[in-house]
């Protein structure tokens, strides 16, 4: 083979190589792409199946109410608890890890507390209807008794016995704390018990706010707000227009001025930010966000016509109000710091970055799902709102109902369809990754109920 052929063929073997390398490397990118496209899987677990009504109770508990044979299910570990002869109208969690459920029936109340392996009465009261005492604690509900307010004034009773104490002359109850509780009597002045019915503070007071250090912030009948201890020691004599306690700082007004307080109730701004005295209910509200205070002056002023009036925030560092800006809505997620400023949505996040999204006054909250997803919640009319989605470039996702379900990548909405209902799960892209039909779905965290089955939402 002469010089010239050998260097043709040379060419023509390296091309074929070449084009061989070309089409790997594409059909590499292809199945990567496609791995992105689908980056997740999605099962349906069946965990339970019957012929009768489940009902879900709480956590990981359902409720199978069969003809004969009542149950209580525990879907995790695959145990059924006989209930028969039992009712109920609320279950509950209590702070041991245990559960309480109670029956107003007949106008005769009965309380039932349940262990996740055995269901027993502790106590049944005859020609009474009882409340609960609940607290809310990191999303969840916590019981921890009972009350009723009667002729004779509050009834509370203690979770676990019959026993009960009555404290005369009080009309309501408004429970913020597990230990002490603000009370109301007839003549609409407040005061605070504790949860044995032990009286701290009396209802002389036309506000009471209680404190997470057990400081009692009071409104007098002149109008003047002040602070208590639980000895009714003065803390602040009562002599301004307003005071609240937000996180670990006081706000207080006084006259048109506002001034922020440590927890200890040392000065940090002294009078230099503004304060609407003519409407002193306004809420103030006050965000601790990266190394920022940020203070929200008359928050809950209200819709007009759907538009919401200009509040004023003001951000605070170092001791020194650094911004101050006019806006019409502040929201705060625990992840960001959203403001609506001239119709548009400024996102400050944890690094402090500012992204900004075109929208209107309608918009009344803003969150960012675990998923990076934002939804934002909008009023549609006096009664009714709708949901917008964005990915974290803030492009707007459409889907074709209220998404109602969101984990990781992961979004699942209900469809209805004639006699039928569908739960799907899509990705951002409204790409159906798996669906599950039935004649009537209920979903619950991660469980659903689909006609007389229970399944658990596996996503991978």
């Amino acid at each position: 083979m002469d010089k010239d052929n050998k260097t043709k063929m040379i060419i023509i073997i390296t091309t074929i190589i070449l084009l061989i390398s070309v089409i790997v490397i594409g059909i590499i990118l292809y199945i990567s792409n496609k791995k992105k496209d689908k980056e997740f899987d999605v099962t349906f677990k069946q965990l339970y199946v019957t012929e009768y009504n489940l009902i879900h109770l709480v956590d990981n508990y359902f409720y199978e109410n069969g003809q004969d044979e009542k149950y209580i299910i525990d879907v995790t570990k695959q145990k059924e608890v006989l209930v028969n002869n039992f009712n109920y109208e609320k279950i509950y969690n209590t702070n041991n890890g245990n559960y309480i459920l109670y029956n107003n029936d007949n106008n005769s109340f009965t309380c039932y507390l349940f262990d996740g392996e055995k269901i027993e009465e502790l106590y049944h009261i005859d020609n009474k209807s009882l409340l609960p005492l609940l607290i809310t604690k990191e999303e969840k509900t916590y019981i921890f008794g009972f009350y009723a307010i009667t002729d004779d004034g509050l009834q509370l009773y203690n979770l676990y016995s019959n026993d009960f104490k009555v404290i005369p002359n009080i009309t309501s109850i408004i429970v913020t704390d597990e230990e002490y509780f603000i009370v109301e009597n007839k003549d609409h002045r407040y005061g605070v018990i504790k949860n044995d019915g032990t009286t701290i503070i009396n209802p002389l007071y036309l506000n009471v706010e209680i404190t997470d250090d057990r400081k009692f912030i009071l409104k007098n009948n002149k109008n003047l707000y002040g602070i208590l201890d639980d000895k009714q020691n003065p803390v602040m004599t009562f002599k301004y227009s307003y005071i609240t306690k937000e996180e670990d700082y006081y706000l207080i007004a006084q006259n048109d001025k506002l001034s922020l307080y440590d927890n200890d109730l040392n000065t940090i701004i002294d009078s230099k930010m503004n304060y609407n005295v003519a409407n002193p209910t306004d809420n103030l509200e006050l965000i601790k966000f990266n190394n920022n205070i940020y203070i929200i002056n008359n928050k809950d002023e209200g819709l007009k016509e759907y538009k919401y009036n200009y509040h004023t925030m003001y951000i605070v560092n170092n001791k020194k109000i650094k911004e101050e800006i006019n806006e019409n809505d502040v929201f705060y997620d625990g992840k960001n710091i959203y403001y609506i400023d001239k119709n548009k949505l400024n996102i400050i996040n944890q690094k402090n970055e500012k992204k900004q999204l075109k929208v209107d006054n309608r918009v009344i909250n803003a969150v960012q799902k675990a998923n990076g997803l934002y939804e934002l919640t909008y009023i549609k009319d006096k009664e009714n709102t709708f949901k917008r989605y964005y990915n974290e470039q803030l492009e707007e996702l459409t889907f074709e109902n209220e998404i109602i379900y969101i984990k990781e990548k992961a979004l699942g909405y209900i469809e209805n369809d004639k006699n039928n209902e569908a739960f799907k799960i899509v990705d951002e892209s409204n790409n159906l990754i798996k669906d599950i039909k039935g004649k009537q779905i209920y979903l619950y965290s991660d469980y659903l109920i689909v006609d007389n089955a229970i399944y658990k939402i596996i996503i991978k």
